[in-house]
């Protein structure tokens, strides 16, 4: 897969997770900065819902759907994204933590006491890694619908100006003030993104190269001798 290292974000997938054996150390620190984010993020996120009271709720979705939201038929349609946005959320987020102990609990049982311990492990991180990469995913998807979830609890909590809120004296859905946010925020979180991406993926594009210029060694062939001949 020589290919691979030329793609940028999949190289960088591909060498954490695809590229070698990392150490336990690694393993553990990367699972507990998982479990961290995602506790952290659960935690924000099943209180959005009690942030309002049933009527509150209903009337901001009702506000919005007069402008910002006025090409959906459904006057909840806001509360309803708002709904939509903390489940899934919330799902990948547990999933990911979820995850992360059932992983715990594998590493536990490993006996790296052993003298075989560095076979062992690297035998246990070849189909492990799998479940590291998607837990990964689920922490990804969960923060990209945290940033949503956080967008619809904004936009429902705080009004605008009646001009906004109802589409008079020439405003529009295009010309609110959450539209701009949405957009500046979409723009900052793109560029964000995208420069990290590709900031590390030269890095383990390096790192790649490295690997293919490191010298392998050389095969042991076994020398058996021949058996006297008889005389």
């Amino acid at each position: 897969m020589k290919w691979i290292k030329y793609v940028p974000g999949l190289n960088v997938l591909y060498d954490i997770f695809f590229n070698g054996t990392p150490s336990l150390e690694a393993i553990k620190d990367s699972l507990n900065v998982q479990a961290l984010l995602s506790a952290l993020l659960i935690a924000i996120v099943i209180s959005f819902p009690g942030a309002f009271e049933h009527d509150e709720l209903k009337e901001a979705s009702t506000r919005l759907s007069k402008c910002l939201f006025s090409s959906n038929p459904d006057p909840l349609a806001a509360s309803d994204l708002l709904k939509r946005e903390v489940f899934w959320s919330s799902l990948f987020l547990s999933n990911n933590v979820l995850m992360v102990v059932m992983v715990y609990l594998s590493l536990a049982g490993l006996k790296l006491q052993a003298n075989n311990a560095e076979e062992r492990f690297k035998a246990w991180y070849f189909y492990a890694r799998f479940l590291l990469f998607f837990m990964t995913m689920f922490m990804m998807a969960g923060v990209l619908t945290f940033g949503r979830c956080t967008y619809f609890m904004f936009i429902l909590k705080f009004p605008v100006s009646g001009d906004h809120e109802n589409c008079t004296n020439a405003e529009t859905a295009d010309t609110s003030p959450f539209v701009f946010l949405r957009d500046v925020g979409n723009v900052i979180w793109l560029g964000t993104m995208a420069s990290t991406v590709l900031i590390l993926s030269c890095t383990h594009f390096s790192q790649l190269r490295m690997d293919e210029k490191q010298p392998h060694p050389m095969p042991i062939t076994r020398i058996v001798p021949r058996p006297a001949e008889e005389r």
